[in-house]
């Protein structure tokens, strides 16, 4: 059992981890290909991705940026749907709490959420946006709570399970986040935000070939977008397999403030493995 100052300090790492690689690349104007001959589970190179990510445009990433709200109309629609009692306002009414959350207005969706069920009852799915919005809030106990609640219910929910793996990473409990990433891809293999979270924290168990697995079946499913190219290019420089960080590097024309930034989370994750006692590649 890790004691607190240890859980904290993992907690942090794994935060410049998840957030750390997208500050990244956003000074990289182009995402080319990844040149590796190492191939993924499936038998496919991530070079033969190369014709595809050439008809994406300018292949700039292709993570979905949260919904811009406009406030005043979505007031507006939450108070029609408040009043409307047939199934349609129960719909719409849903769906804007949705929009609320993936917008981070997660303070107010959770007020929502509580006159949506005084309305129209408690429901699996409606428990499932308490969950992520109690989580995003860091309210973590209630989250885990609902969520544990869900996959007692329903062991396949690959949403509750996910959501479980993020509360774990955020409490620095490496082992648990594994298991339930694991359980989380194991029910859907193309949750790219899951293989990716998958990824990183294989990487600070130390765990060489299973991050490995899990980031280049992230960056198949992302189409080789710079923030899961530069996630590889950390595991290269975790792992010393310096020639995938140096051609990912070149790839993305990294600058040199960039270059320092990933040789720096680089050292603090292995620092880690010295500090915790795992044995450095």
């Amino acid at each position: 059992m890790l004691n607190h100052t240890t859980s904290k300090l993992i907690t942090l790492s794994i935060l410049i981890l998840l957030t750390g690689c997208q500050s990244l690349v956003d000074q990289i104007p182009n995402i080319p290909d990844f040149p590796s001959n190492k191939t993924d589970n499936s038998g496919a190179n991530p070079k033969d991705s190369q014709n595809n990510s050439n008809t994406q445009g300018s292949g700039k990433s292709t993570k979905t940026p949260p919904p811009e709200i406009d406030q005043a109309k979505i007031d507006q629609a939450l108070m029609s749907a408040l009043h409307d009692k047939t199934d349609q306002g129960k719909k719409s009414h849903f769906r804007l709490i949705e929009a609320m959350i993936a917008s981070n207005q997660t303070h107010a969706a959770l007020s929502h959420l509580d006159s949506f069920q005084q309305n129209w009852g408690t429901t699996p799915d409606s428990q499932q946006l308490k969950a992520e919005a109690l989580r995003k809030t860091r309210q973590f106990n209630q989250a885990e709570a609902i969520y544990k609640s869900l996959v007692e219910s329903e062991a396949d929910n690959q949403k509750a399970w996910y959501g479980l793996g993020r509360i774990a990473i955020e409490q620095g409990n490496l082992e648990s986040a594994v298991s339930h990433l694991e359980k989380a891809v194991s029910i859907n293999p193309e949750d790219l935000e899951a293989n990716a979270d998958l990824g990183l924290v294989h990487m600070l168990l130390n765990h060489k070939d299973l991050s490995l697995k899990a980031l280049e079946k992230a960056n198949q499913l992302a189409g080789n977008t710079s923030d899961t190219l530069s996630k590889l290019a950390l595991w290269g420089l975790v792992f010393q397999e310096l020639d995938i960080a140096q051609q990912v590097a070149t790839r993305l024309n990294w600058d040199e403030t960039t270059r320092n930034q990933a040789l720096s989370q680089a050292a603090k994750i292995r620092e880690q493995f010295i500090k915790y006692d795992r044995l450095l590649p």
